[in-house]
């Protein structure tokens, strides 16, 4: 795998992140260093955008990660995806 290719790489994010990322599935990221994660625990089922470099104002240590969706069906609903 080339350098390039790590930034894609769920492995390499979950190496990175494994203490951050409990019961959470990395789905995507963005260009802001954010991931998109699936939380599956009940309480916060859903899937959220994780702020893990306090990109936006608002994010700190104890908040920095938001809903963006109920579920995964939601999540792709939302999307802006060429048909």
């Amino acid at each position: 795998m080339g350098v390039d290719d790590e930034a894609f790489d769920l492995e390499t994010w979950y190496d990175e992140f494994a203490d951050d990322l409990l019961n959470s599935l990395v789905i995507g990221d963005d260009p802001g260093s954010g991931l998109i994660v699936l939380i599956a625990d009940n309480e916060h089922d859903g899937i959220y955008y994780w702020d893990h470099s306090f990109h936006f104002d608002n994010s700190n240590e104890n908040a920095n990660t938001y809903k963006i969706a109920n579920s995964f069906k939601e999540f792709l609903n939302q999307l802006d995806i060429p048909r």
